[in-house]
């Protein structure tokens, strides 16, 4: 399952250069054709338009980067990353491609090969890194160095998943006061996000005991969101929990089959 991460794998942006030459003029246009219909997530014809591209010239980095791009979005990682590579060899630094490559061998559970091409980037201690090797660590079941990565990354960088995950992990290490004012400090990241909340609400009223606060945090999102089942047997049950018997029925009462 792919994992949503802060990093876009979008179109590149470039300059059709002007070219008496019939050959370089054809790829151009093909090029940018291709360019334009990604950029309307019509990728089936812009690979098309790619292949166009790539018989007239098979080196240029901007395409091959395009293509790799075009079958990410189809999930053939096998020839993603083959144009990719390709690419990378012409600008062995160049770092969205080593940010693509890195996110395709994690989707891919090649933990190895994501380790050896971030050595490739100038700063392999970029928070999009960090938060790479922070995940490998986390499925390996190493709670306490992914912990250690984690904590280095600003809250504005995590995506939502990782978000959850780092609450899990400090909950796990007993980090109460860090998992509080993390949850408190990224809320308005991803306070749209059920999975988020629901994870909020059973911290503040699992760990803290802050039920009241756990309510309003669920009523918030209902209120912005509309009614939502999960949402409302979290609510339920914390309604029983505290002794608000009615309260939980009538909650419950509210979800929809």
């Amino acid at each position: 399952m792919k994992i949503r991460l802060l990093f876009f794998l979008g179109v590149s942006v470039f300059l059709v250069s002007c070219s008496n030459v019939q050959k370089n003029k054809e790829m151009e246009y093909s090029l940018l054709r291709g360019v334009n219909y990604s950029q309307q997530n019509q990728y089936e014809k812009a690979i098309i338009e790619y292949q166009k591209a790539y018989a007239l010239d098979s080196n240029n980095v901007i395409l091959l980067k395009e293509m790799g791009y075009c079958y990410y979005q189809f999930g053939d990682y096998t020839k993603a990353e083959e144009f990719w590579l390709k690419a990378l060899k012409q600008t062995p630094n160049d770092e969205s491609l080593i940010k693509n490559l890195a996110t395709l061998y994690y989707e891919n559970k090649d933990y190895s090969k994501v380790n050896n091409i971030i050595k490739n980037s100038y700063n392999p201690n970029d928070d999009y890194y960090l938060k790479l090797r922070a995940l490998m660590l986390y499925f390996e079941n190493n709670k306490i160095e992914s912990y250690e990565l984690l904590k280095k990354i600003d809250t504005e960088k995590f995506d939502v998943d990782t978000a959850i995950k780092y609450m899990e992990i400090l909950k796990e290490l007993d980090k109460r006061d860090e998992l509080y004012y993390f949850m408190k400090n990224s809320y308005s990241l991803f306070k749209d996000n059920k999975e988020y909340i629901i994870a909020y609400a059973q911290n503040l009223s699992g760990v803290y005991s802050m039920n009241k606060e756990a309510q309003n945090i669920l009523l918030d999102y209902i209120v912005i969101n509309g009614n939502d089942n999960d949402i409302y047997l979290q609510l339920s049950g914390i309604y029983l929990k505290i002794g608000e018997k009615k309260k939980a029925e009538d909650t419950y009462r509210l979800m929809s089959y």
